[in-house]
């Protein structure tokens, strides 16, 4: 399993991570990108995703202006 972050608090809700990897992305109803099965700690939501999805979110990252998505090992 590969862990995905997302600082959330500074997503100004531009959809690419939405666009391009929809399984794990979707716009909540503040209009900012929501990590699905995340866990909230302290502002930075942490989830768990697939070796097999990792294609999607490394351009879901690459595409995030606003460098707020990381992957780690």
């Amino acid at each position: 399993m590969i862990t995905v972050t997302h600082n959330r608090s500074k997503c100004i809700g531009c959809r690419q991570c939405v666009s391009v990897c929809p399984e794990y992305w979707y716009i909540d109803d503040d209009g900012k990108a929501m990590l699905r099965n995340s866990t909230d700690k302290k502002g930075i939501f942490v989830g768990k995703i697939d070796e097999e999805d990792k294609k999607c979110m490394q351009e879901a990252e690459k595409l995030c202006p606003v460098h707020i998505i990381n992957i780690e090992k």
